[in-house]
């Protein structure tokens, strides 16, 4: 699912920023 995949990354790169 392309859609779940892409959810990810941006929760991901969220995360990323936060720390």
């Amino acid at each position: 699912n392309i859609s779940v995949s892409g959810l990810m990354c941006c929760v991901f790169c969220i995360f990323t920023v936060f720390v």
